[in-house]
């Protein structure tokens, strides 16, 4: 759900085998930087237009700018006459967005640039009270890109990667999913696990996140090392689930810590994948259903 315009990038950096953040003589990235290019499978028809490709799979885009804010926004959604599931996904879309579209579900491309027009202003707005005659100088910028990372014959899940700079040294992103069974269009986020409290359940999680620090090059060879790396207490015997919800993909059930979550903001957003194998005995068996 996006909060106001308060959302996060990552700009941070490896270094010296730890994290750091990206310093304050860093250009800013802006919105169009970080989510105008959009899918590499993807053709565009023209700009602010739809974008659709063979996949089952349609798209598109909303650009709004000014001298003083800049926005970019894109949502991947399905092709289906499916109108249950495809209502379901319009007004994620829709509510990830803000939440107030109250126009035809079927016409994404205007939904998206009702949203874009409506950020620019609110953005236009905020750079003229607190910045003041120097606005102009400094561009706000916001972008969200929702994407269809998981597609198969029972479920279809989706993220939003939500971005905003509005001054300082770097922006700020946050990522969310949502998985949807194709069925009936049935939403699913933290229900879909059981038994979570179980110890063994949180063995995986803490492997999940040691996996993730190594796999950006940090050196971690104890729970000692990771736990230097996280904000949590002094034990990882019970690790928070992250208050993003679960999603599916084609590799396992996807967890993503949001930046500050359980670390500082140079460590950015802590986020793995626990293979099926592992992680059923923690499924309900609505969501095995999906994946047998």
């Amino acid at each position: 759900m996006k909060k106001s315009i308060t959302s996060i990038i990552i700009v941070s950096a490896l270094v010296l085998g730890g994290m750091a953040g990206v310093s304050c003589g860093e250009k800013k990235a802006t919105a169009t930087d970080n989510f105008a290019e959009g899918s590499a499978d993807l053709t565009e028809q023209k700009n602010n237009g739809s974008i659709s490709n063979a996949n089952g799979i349609d798209s598109a885009k909303s650009e709004a700018k000014d001298k003083y804010a800049e926005v970019v926004i894109k949502a991947e959604y399905i092709k289906t006459d499916n109108k249950a599931l495809y209502n379901n996904i319009a007004e994620f879309i829709s509510e990830e967005l803000g939440g107030t579209y109250a126009g035809d579900l079927t016409d994404i491309k205007s939904m998206l640039e009702e949203y874009a027009k409506k950020e620019k202003q609110e953005l236009t707005d905020m750079s003229k009270e607190f910045l003041g005659e120097v606005a102009s100088a400094m561009i706000y910028a916001y972008g969200a890109e929702i994407k269809v990372v998981a597609n198969t014959d029972k479920y279809v899940t989706l993220t939003n990667t939500t971005y905003s700079f509005m001054g300082g040294a770097h922006g700020s992103e946050t990522v969310v999913g949502k998985t949807f069974r194709k069925s009936d269009g049935r939403r699913f986020g933290h229900e879909m696990l059981r038994n979570t409290g179980d110890e063994k359940f949180n063995k995986l999680m803490v492997q999940g996140v040691k996996s993730y620090f190594i796999e950006n090059g940090v050196y971690i060879a104890s729970d000692d090392d990771l736990l230097m790396n996280l904000q949590i207490g002094e034990s990882l015997d019970y690790l928070p689930l992250p208050q993003s919800e679960p999603y599916l993909t084609e590799k396992g059930v996807t967890f993503v810590y949001q930046q500050y979550e359980i670390a500082a903001y140079a460590v950015g957003r802590p986020t793995f994948t626990i293979p099926y194998d592992k992680i059923k005995p923690y499924l309900t068996q609505t969501v095995l259903n999906l994946i047998d």
